[in-house]
């Protein structure tokens, strides 16, 4: 998406953050800690336009199901889940795809994630690699973002950019 490598390569952190909470970047999506499981497969199947991926509920177990295959979800039926879920969607999507947190949700009890193929990711690693570890964390390198995340969990880029955008909403 254009937009997004722009708005990178500008460093144009505000319009990130309007991208996110006004739905204005289809590679966005919103995760509540209350969230059906299966529905966060369906936002991120969106987000790609993958109809190969889907869910479906089997009694109590989450199953995700990608080009036939099937990853049943380790869930533990608590507030935790929204992130488990999403990172055996992570799992699952791989090599071609990846999800990473959005630093501009943090804080929120809506967690923001990007969906992007690997090879884009690549791509904004290697041109744009300060903006990218400002604005998007690997899911690995979190503890559950619905359960246990602090400012001190983010990265120190990410910390900064999340103290940036803390200032603007001060000021306006």
């Amino acid at each position: 998406d254009e937009a997004l490598r722009k708005w990178l390569n500008d460093e144009d952190e505000r319009a990130i953050d309007d991208a996110f909470f006004d739905s204005g970047c289809r590679h966005f999506f919103a995760v509540d800690w209350g969230e059906d499981d299966a529905d966060i497969v369906d936002y991120c199947a969106d987000c790609l336009e993958d109809d190969s991926l889907c869910s479906e509920w089997r009694d109590d177990l989450l199953v995700i199901i990608r080009n036939g295959k099937e990853t049943i979800v380790p869930l533990a039926d608590d507030e935790g889940d929204r992130y488990v879920t999403i990172c055996t969607l992570n799992d699952v999507l791989r090599p071609d795809y990846e999800i990473r947190f959005l630093v501009c949700s943090h804080g929120s009890d809506t967690a923001g994630f990007a969906a992007l193929p690997a090879a884009d990711w690549r791509s904004l690693d290697t041109e744009l690699p300060n903006a990218v570890q400002a604005n998007f964390i690997k899911l690995r390198e979190l503890p559950n973002v619905f359960t246990e995340m602090t400012d001190q969990h983010l990265p120190e880029a990410a910390h900064a950019r999340f103290q940036r955008m803390l200032e603007r909403s001060r000021r306006s």
